[in-house]
């Protein structure tokens, strides 16, 4: 059985595999492999589960060992966030990730009931905000044609046209205060959320770190003055 339709994480997936055995003969052994190449215990022949997101991809069914089928189940999830933090400065261009799987359209997106998309930022103490108040940057229009509604957009910019799954944030250059988390979220009508956050860190040039230690510099010989 092949998925019609793409399916979000915690729907049900059923994959059966079947052969015709001659009679007196014995049936041949029938397995999965996950995408992952990993063997599905106690499945003889037939897969009932919950989908997550590391269920998208091929799977096989092994007839014996010897001859193998592959069906293809495709499973809606936004990509991986950056494994290490962006990094950014006052002179370079600052880029926040985030996409739809690229065998993903937007219209599967579509029929499976998307209610929203949006952007939020967590500051750190150190970017000028307070920590833990977040701010919604943009949510998504989910009209004809899509576009991107500015709540506290900080002038960052979004993607152009979210239909091919890009919803970067980008702006020509970093700036101190965008120093925290970004969270791109999109939520279903069934109740299914897909967050993915991309942690920003602002690099100081070395003119900065030049005055920030001759400001540290001063303070601490006036301080051992005022001391003597």
């Amino acid at each position: 059985m092949n998925p019609s339709s793409p399916l979000l994480p915690g729907e049900s997936l059923t994959l059966a595999c079947t052969t015709e055995t001659p009679q007196g003969l014995k049936k041949p052994e029938i397995h999965w492999l996950d995408p992952r190449g990993e063997r599905m215990k106690n499945s003889q022949g037939t897969v009932k589960m919950r989908v997550k997101s590391q269920d998208d991809g091929m799977w096989t069914c092994s007839v014996a060992n010897k001859k193998q089928v592959q069906i293809s189940v495709k499973v809606v999830d936004l990509s991986p966030a950056p494994l290490h933090p962006q990094y950014t400065s006052k002179s370079s261009p600052i880029t926040v990730p985030c996409s739809i799987s690229p065998h993903i359209t937007w219209q599967q997106i579509k029929d499976k009931g998307i209610q929203e998309v949006h952007w939020q930022f967590f500051p750190k103490p150190s970017s000028g905000l307070s920590a833990g108040d977040p701010q919604r940057l943009f949510s998504l229009s989910l009209g004809d044609p899509l576009s991107w509604i500015p709540d506290a957009h900080r002038e960052l910019r979004p993607a152009q046209d979210p239909k091919t799954g890009n919803l970067a944030l980008t702006r020509k250059q970093g700036r101190e205060e965008d120093r925290g988390d970004y969270v791109c979220t999109m939520k279903f009508k069934n109740g299914v959320t897909m967050n993915r956050t991309v942690h920003v860190e602002v690099l100081q040039s070395k003119s900065e770190q030049t005055a920030r230690y001759k400001t540290r510099l001063c303070c601490t010989l006036i301080c051992h003055v005022k001391i003597r």
